[in-house]
Formats: C-alpha cells, sequence, structure tokens
C-alpha cells in the first residue's frame, strides 16, 4: 500500500483537539450522532497518522540504504563526500 506523500501532521494536531471536544459534548448531551461522526473522524485521523508515521519510518529506512546520515531538522539524508 503506497500512501501519498502529504505532512498531515498539522490537520492532525487542528482537528484531534475539536474532535474530542465534540465527542465529549455529545456524550454529554446524549447526542449519538454527534458522538459517533467525532469517533469516525478520530478514527480517519488515526490512519493518517500511522500513514504518516509509516512514511517517516521508509524515508529514514531509505536513508539507511546507501550509509549517508540522517538529519531529523531537515527531515533529509546528508551524504559526507
Amino acid at each position: 500500500m503506497v500512501f501519498p506523500d502529504l505532512n498531515m501532521l498539522p490537520v492532525l494536531w487542528a482537528t484531534a483537539p475539536a474532535l474530542v471536544m465534540c465527542l465529549m459534548i455529545g456524550l454529554k448531551q446524549r447526542k449519538a450522532w454527534m458522538a459517533r461522526l467525532s469517533l469516525i473522524g478520530l478514527t480517519f485521523a488515526l490512519i493518517l497518522l500511522i500513514g504518516a508515521v509509516y512514511l517517516d519510518y521508509q524515508s529514514f529506512e531509505d536513508c539507511l540504504l546507501p550509509k549517508p546520515e540522517y538529519d531529523i531538522f531537515l527531515d533529509d539524508c546528508i551524504s559526507l563526500h
């Protein structure tokens, strides 16, 4: 399975607290549709997070194959030639 190379972490940081807040409101006011919708959104956000971590691991693994150094701040390989 190939994930598109998108940086979805800012979207996750913005939507996850809002979805948790909607879940709390939905549970408190006994609105099942709101709780279900927020749970679906949180599940989708979790899938995106897993995809982003997988892509990061895959790029790090690709850097290890030809033996360059990996710079975590630049998110890129550094070759010392």
